[in-house]
Order: C-alpha cells, then sequence, then structure tokens
C-alpha cells in the first residue's frame, strides 16, 4: 500500500526513512489515520509513504514487523507525521533523542525492491479466481466476509478487473462488486465448510455439521398482497390557485416555469392594482417573498448568484422603483407610526 501526497514525481530517488508503529495489532487503525492527517499536515508538499503489507486477512502482516516507509523533501514533516499521528512510535534514528539529522536512511533502490516483492505477494492472493470460486473479501465495509464468484467483467484498458460476489449470510444473499485484487481465493477449502464466516478457527473444527446449516440460504419471501390499483389517465399538471395570497401567486408562477425576479415581480404589482392579490404593507416584503421561493426554485445558494444567471442585479429599491412606476401606492417600509411590535423593519 503506498500513500500518496502532491506531486511525487520530484520524489524520485529521494532516500526512504523508517517509522515505526506501536502495536501491530493496531496497524490497520494507525494507516487509516495517517491517510486521514497527510493533507492537513503536507498541504501540496509531496510526500509518499509505502506500507509493505505482505498479508491480509484478521490482521494485517508487514514486511519489516513494525515498519513503514515515508519519504519528503522536507525530513522535518516526517517527523511532525510521528507527533500528530496515534499509534506512531517515532521515526528511527542512530541517537535516541529523535534528532533530523540522526534519521537513518534506506536507498529508494531498495525500497523498489521490496514494493515489488510486496505487489507479488498481493497478486498471489487472488491469483486463479475464476466465477464460482470461494473467496474472501480483504477490505471494505464487508471485510472478512467469505463468498462465491458471481461474474468478473472483463479487463478494460487501465481499469481495475471487477467482481461480483455472492454471500450467503443467513437468511439472505449480499452482493458486493469489488476489485479481484481485494479478494483472497479460498477454492482450497472444503466444499462442507465454506461459510460466510471462514475463518482458522473453522477450518480447525473436527465435526462439520457444526455449520452446516448456515451452507444453503433460504430466502425468507412473505406473501405480498395485490394491491395494484387500475391506471388512472393522465392529465396536465394544475396550477395551484393563489385565492389572493402573495407566495401562492409566486409558487403558481414558478411552476408555471417563470424563474425571472423582474417579471415575478410585476406580475405581483399587477395583481396588487386589479384586486386579485392582496396588497402587502411595504414593497420590501413583496422582495423578500421572491428573494425566498426564487433561490430555492433555480438550484442556487444565494440572491448573488440569481442575478448572475438573469444577467441583472434586482434589489429591493429596484421593485420600489417598478411599483411607482406601475401606479402602486406601497412605501419601501411600513411607516413608524403604523408599525406594531410584530413589524420587522426593513434592512435597506
Amino acid at each position: 500500500m503506498i500513500l500518496q501526497n502532491g506531486n511525487v514525481a520530484e520524489l524520485v530517488g529521494v532516500p526512504w526513512l523508517c517509522l515505526e508503529i506501536f502495536s501491530t495489532n493496531a496497524t490497520e487503525r494507525t494507516i487509516h489515520r495517517l491517510g486521514k492527517k497527510i493533507p492537513g499536515i503536507m498541504g501540496a508538499e509531496a510526500i509518499e509513504v509505502f506500507v509493505p503489507i505482505v498479508k491480509r486477512g484478521e490482521t494485517v502482516e508487514l514486511a519489516h514487523s513494525d515498519l513503514i516507509y515515508a519519504r519528503a523533501k522536507n525530513r522535518r514533516t516526517i517527523f511532525r507525521l510521528r507527533k500528530e499521528v496515534t499509534g506512531l512510535a517515532g521515526v528511527l534514528c542512530r541517537t535516541e533523542n529523535q534528532a533530523v539529522n540522526g534519521a537513518i536512511e534506506i536507498p529508494d533502490a531498495d525500497i523498489q525492491k521490496l514494493i515489488a516483492h510486496c505487489e507479488a505477494q498481493r497478486a498471489k492472493e487472488s491469483e486463479g479466481i475464476a466465477p464460482g470460486s470461494f473467496v474472501r473479501v480483504l477490505d471494505g465495509t464487508l471485510k472478512m466476509f467469505c463468498g462465491f464468484v458471481e461474474s468478473i467483467a472483463p479487463e478494460g484498458t487501465g481499469a481495475q478487473i471487477m467482481a461480483v460476489v455472492r454471500i450467503n449470510y443467513i437468511s439472505k444473499f449480499i452482493y458486493v462488486t469489488t476489485p479481484v485484487r481485494n479478494l483472497e481465493n479460498l477454492d482450497h477449502v472444503k466444499p462442507s465448510r465454506r461459510v460466510y464466516f471462514f475463518s482458522d478457527l473453522v477450518e480447525k473444527m473436527e465435526d462439520d455439521s457444526l455449520i452446516a446449516e448456515y451452507l444453503e440460504v433460504e430466502e425468507e419471501k412473505e406473501p405480498v398482497e395485490d394491491l395494484s390499483l387500475p391506471a388512472l389517465p393522465r392529465t396536465e399538471p394544475r396550477l395551484i390557485k393563489h385565492r389572493g395570497s402573495l407566495v401562492g401567486l409566486i409558487r403558481d408562477l414558478i411552476a408555471a416555469g417563470e424563474l425571472d425576479p423582474r417579471t415575478i415581480a410585476k406580475a405581483i404589482i399587477s395583481g396588487m392594482l386589479d384586486g386579485t392579490v392582496d396588497k402587502t404593507k411595504n414593497t420590501y416584503q413583496i422582495f423578500c417573498a421572491v428573494k425566498i421561493k426564487v433561490i430555492p426554485a433555480m438550484g442556487v445558494k444565494n440572491w448573488r448568484a440569481v442575478e448572475k444567471r438573469v444577467g441583472y442585479k434586482f434589489k429591493a429599491f429596484n421593485l420600489h422603483f417598478i411599483a411607482l412606476k406601475m401606479g402602486l401606492d406601497v412605501p419601501f417600509e411600513t411607516p413608524v407610526e403604523k408599525r406594531t411590535k410584530y413589524t420587522r423593519a426593513a434592512v435597506k
């Protein structure tokens, strides 16, 4: 496994440093934390971390017990990883004081040989997998579950070969699509022991009858009542009548496909003039109602995005000028003497 950040091409030939893990039982958790921390610590700076996994299963086995390797142009960032990632014991140094200048270097050529060795070991795990093979999922949400390969997608150019695995889980089948290289071939397992929880303990069992009930899955099927209804004739969508409501009119216009705020404002003002829409106490209320409904209808985040889409700026005072021009006698904001404790002053 190789974790990369930034332009790693500039690290070609750079020697590697050794990072020690506290506990081999927590190797996976430590690597997950390391992967999450690297972008925040390194930013755009290049770093490469090599985790020499030679065997995967219930636990991860590393090539050199508890060592992983990292390289970067600035060594201090690797020492910072040791401080900020829980599970890393430190960088191997010639002295005990963890000095940057005292770090033990591993030549890139040696690490490349180790990378090739680990890739070969990983390839062996999935070697010989074909439709019908009994396999174990090695990583992901269904890690360590075992099942049967249903199909394998043909190999594409530059793409991973994918497989569909069927897991016989108690009373149902679980299907998972995963790369073939994420599977371990278990064709050597006796047919009487091919259960979804196969492990070393199952392999050591003396009596296969103890797990016989898990070999076959009978999916429980409850009788389904026929609730089908006769097909209804298709009709054109019906607009909701606004019944004099300002918001109702805006909703009707949006349902009809009208999203231009200026056109909507003119329709509202016309409705107020002919009495089909109730008058508001001020024109700012009209602007707020248009704004609240048009933003989600357009699928944007704010009013500035609406203005950008329609191609012009449209503020509360623009709407007020339209109202004055059309002859609507409504103030921009409610006069002070007519305000109540529930009145919210307009924000200019």
